[in-house]
């Protein structure tokens, strides 16, 4: 390899560094790209404590991720930019229950939810 092909391969990668390390650090701390709007937010999240257990729960009608509901006594969804989100829990034998809640940068929205 030459001298100047290194040089270039140095400068590249000092340049990368520059721009991911500075990324992670702020994708780590819970800020994300909006790419509706184009601009940097914080993220926030819901909780739900919900009665019975096992009820799915639907996120502007996409199904949402129930894995941790073994180590908490709710649901948590997480990574959600802010505004109002519409949420649906149904289960059989229920009535189901429908609300809009707003979600604000770097909190976390919490309600209670009884079939």
């Amino acid at each position: 390899m030459t001298l100047k092909a290194r040089r270039t391969t140095l400068i590249i990668l000092v340049v990368l560094f520059l721009i991911a390390g500075p990324a992670m650090i702020f994708y780590a701390n819970g800020w994300r790209l909006d790419f509706k709007k184009f601009r940097i937010v914080q993220i926030g999240g819901i909780f739900l404590k919900d009665f019975p257990t096992g009820a799915e729960l639907k996120i502007n009608g996409g199904l949402a991720d129930n894995s941790f509901k073994k180590f908490l006594s709710g649901t948590l969804v997480n990574n959600l930019l802010p505004g109002d989100y519409s949420l649906a829990i149904e289960k059989d034998g229920y009535y189901s229950w429908t609300r809009t809640i707003g979600v604000q940068p770097a909190t976390v929205a919490e309600t209670k939810v009884v079939l």
